[in-house]
């Protein structure tokens, strides 16, 4: 059953918020602009270590060691394995062979999820209908339902046991005639599941509270008719299997290599070239980047359109008015955020790589051009 709250504003109150969301907009354009350019500085960096990496790195073999690659930069794939049983301690969940062990845990919960429309009135005020949803789901974690909007929902979250997620790993983790460090063995991702059948024995405390059920453990009446406060534990692990890597060689181990620009330490399931591995981590680096890039470009565009917002509000006395200064700022707004974010990276990457920073430059002077234009014709 959906719950519906209507709101009011009137038009003094939306000028007084749009005065304040000035103060926003001067702060994050320069936060932005900060983020810009250490997202350039970074990812040139990464990429300078990149190809550091892929001019030193030697390729070994797995099954011996060499005094010679000492403190070098080494490539090499083998299987990894280890001869400890990982045992999860509360539950008694046993994988042997396992490189990594991991308990994940779950509770069925509602979830207050909304959708606004609002409208413009005559003389600059807004009414906003606002409906919230209350499916239940499972979730990582209990929430909080003591401020959800509808009364009749905010005590209803309950939960039949807190339990806390966990992660385990072997002492020891060859990789043939090598061992993973501590660090290496932490990334490996654990994403097979743990078979558990009605016959897997719990620990006596556990089997009073919880059953075993669809490969999990369950705290609840009955899995087949879920109901809200009850918890689902499965369980993971990080198989026995061919793995590639490139560190740096530290006697039968590994250490993150120090190049010029920064860190290098690669490692990843199955057996990769050293091409694709570096491939894959440029690729990966070049990702991040417009990630960044995007998140940069729109924190500007809002600060902008948090600035030009007390125009399109003052004209809202007459709403059609206001929409059309609305949809002018948010051009404005779209287009110094491209022209603020092409030069500061172009200014980033010109101290770099001068060409490409060159070519940035062109598309903001250009965006800039679009500008100028656009003020002549109000």
């Amino acid at each position: 059953m959906s719950y519906t709250e209507i709101t009011s504003t009137s038009w003094f109150s939306r000028i007084g918020d749009s005065l304040k969301g000035i103060i926003f907009g001067l702060i994050a354009i320069p936060v932005a602009i900060i983020l810009l350019f250490w997202n350039e500085k970074r990812e040139v960096d990464r990429t300078r270590t990149l190809e550091e990496g892929a001019k030193m790195a030697v390729s070994v073999d797995a099954k011996q060691i060499s005094p010679s690659h000492e403190n070098k930069l080494v490539y090499l794939t083998g299987k990894a394995t280890t001869e400890e049983t990982l045992t999860d301690p509360i539950y008694g969940v046993s994988q042997k062979g396992a490189l990594k062990l991991q308990r994940h845990v779950e509770y069925y919960q509602y979830k207050e999820e909304s959708k606004s429309e609002t409208k413009k009135k005559l003389g600059g005020g807004t009414e906003t209908i606002t409906t919230y949803d209350y499916p239940a789901k499972w979730a990582d974690n209990p929430i909080d339902s003591s401020a959800f909007k509808d009364p009749e929902y905010r005590s209803k979250n309950t939960i039949l046991k807190k339990i806390d997620e966990a992660s385990h790993s072997p002492k020891l983790v060859q990789l043939e005639a090598y061992s993973l460090s501590d660090e290496q063995a932490r990334r490996l991702e654990a994403d097979s599941p743990v078979p558990l059948t009605t016959d897997s024995p719990l620990p006596p405390s556990i089997a009073a509270e919880a059953s075993i059920t669809n490969n999990t453990i369950y705290y609840g009446a009955d899995a087949s008719t879920t109901s809200i406060g009850d918890v689902r534990i499965h369980f993971t692990y990080a198989p026995p299997g061919p793995y590639s890597i490139i560190a740096q060689q530290a006697g039968n181990s590994f250490v993150s290599y120090q190049a010029k620009k920064g860190t290098l330490s690669i490692i990843k399931p199955g057996t990769h070239s050293i091409d694709s591995l570096f491939a894959q981590e440029a690729s990966s680096n070049r990702t991040l980047s417009w990630i960044l890039r995007a998140v940069g470009f729109t924190i500007i565009g809002f600060g902008f359109i948090a600035i030009l917002r007390p125009l399109s509000v003052v004209l809202d006395v007459v709403p059609f008015l206001g929409d059309i200064a609305e949809t002018g700022t948010g051009l404005i707004a779209f287009a110094l955020s491209l022209a603020i974010s092409s030069v500061t990276i172009a200014l980033a990457w010109i101290t770099f790589r001068p060409l490409i920073g060159g070519g940035i430059l062109l598309i903001a002077l250009a965006a800039i051009y679009w500008i100028n234009r656009l003020k002549k014709k109000e």
